[in-house]
């Protein structure tokens, strides 16, 4: 048998988690106990805020989930600033809070509060979650942290939150060591037809130009498939303000960052393709201002993205629009030749 919050420790060495950020409370006392006695790196900051942060900054350096964890109530509605950059950046991150004795928490009663210092924080970070579980159950903890990390990494990735009351942690379970989780595959495969429409528009453009975002490297952390497809065609490319790094800006195709904070040569230039193929990116409002209606409106525009229920919901109308991720796209299209010479 195996306590619980030992098991928590264990399992993020399993996917290589080397480092978590947070602050001490009454309710996470045995969690960082387990995270030291297992030699996990623990950053104590002054402010779940900051620790958040922190968390969501290791994750877009190391290309790995990043690690929150916070004590009740107040604790946990501090770290939402970095919780929320996590979700709007799509960085991979997991939110781990320690809650009172789970017969003292609020869930489920319609009440404001009951234990001291609690919140029921799960209802609160829903919306800014891809998945947030109170686990009340020792039993089903192993599966729900695996879980939990699982979906922080698949599809269009963001943070989790997994909720965990006092008596729970000193719980002894069984856990059995397991390789780390791997992604869930929710990629369709990409219709022929659509990458028939996108040959057709590469072959029929002048001024092709790509627009490359972060979702490039949340798909392909070396970008090896972003750079093969620049040296092949000798495509000139722009960036969003997550992308800059991607490329030198001594790079002979680097035109530059687009958007409101932006360089001017590099907003002129997307008025100026007659194409332009958004990768990992969905041209939101900083990147177009509120005048999204006439962006670039002489281009054609492709966009690849992962997330469907962003290419429902697109303020600049594009021509053609395919769901999946920037590297299976990429290496659909390794073997064609896009452009005329």
């Amino acid at each position: 048998m195996t306590k619980l919050t030992d098991a928590l420790a264990l399992i993020l060495k399993e996917n290589n988690i080397k480092s978590v950020f947070g602050l001490q409370g009454g309710a996470v006392v045995h969690i960082f106990d387990s995270l030291e006695k297992y030699k996990i790196n623990v950053t104590y900051t002054h402010h779940e805020q900051t620790a958040s942060l922190a968390a969501v900054a290791n994750a877009k350096a190391t290309q790995n989930i990043g690690c929150v964890v916070v004590t009740t109530g107040p604790a946990c509605t501090n770290a939402m600033t970095g919780l929320l950059a996590a979700w709007q950046d799509s960085v991979p991150c997991i939110f781990i809070s320690g809650q009172s004795r789970s017969n003292h928490t609020s869930y489920g009663k319609k009440v404001r509060q009951t234990g001291t210092q609690e919140v029921n924080i799960c209802d609160i970070v829903k919306p800014i979650t891809k998945y947030a579980c109170f686990v009340k159950n020792k039993n089903k903890f192993v599966k729900e942290m695996r879980k939990a990390l699982a979906i922080a990494i698949s599809g269009r990735p963001g943070p989790v939150w997994l909720d965990i009351p006092l008596e729970t942690q000193w719980s002894e379970i069984n856990y059995i060591k397991r390789n780390e989780v791997s992604k869930i595959n929710q990629h369709k495969k990409i219709s022929q037809s659509k990458i028939n429409n996108f040959l057709n528009l590469c072959k029929n453009s002048k001024k092709p130009l790509l627009l490359l975002g972060f979702g490039c490297r949340l798909s392909d952390p070396k970008i090896v498939n972003i750079i093969n497809l620049i040296k092949r065609e000798k495509i000139p490319f722009v960036s969003t303000w997550n992308a800059k790094d991607f490329f030198p800006t001594t790079h002979k195709k680097n035109l530059g960052t687009i958007g409101m904070s932006g360089q001017r040569g590099a907003n002129k230039v997307i008025f100026e393709a007659d194409l332009i193929i958004c990768l990992g990116t969905h041209l939101s409002i900083p990147h177009t201002t509120t005048l999204y209606d006439n962006y670039a409106k002489q281009a054609k525009k492709v966009i690849v993205n992962i997330d469907k229920n962003q290419l429902q919901n697109l303020n600049v109308k594009f021509d053609l629009k395919i769901c999946t991720d920037v590297k299976k796209f990429l290496l659909n299209i390794r073997n064609k030749k896009l452009l005329k010479k």
